[in-house]
């Protein structure tokens, strides 16, 4: 999930707020989304 996706299931469910998190928080960056793309980036996302 990329930041795009939180704040538009925040938007749907405000109250969600505290609950929804991307997991880059702890590894201090944005985990791109692959959904889609090719096995390349599916294995650049994991790493």
């Amino acid at each position: 999930m990329e930041e795009a996706h939180r704040r538009h299931l925040l938007e749907l469910a405000p109250t969600a707020a505290g609950k929804v998190c991307l997991l880059g928080r702890w590894s201090g960056g944005e985990i791109p989304d692959p959904y889609g793309q090719d096995r390349a980036a599916g294995e650049a996302a994991y790493d």
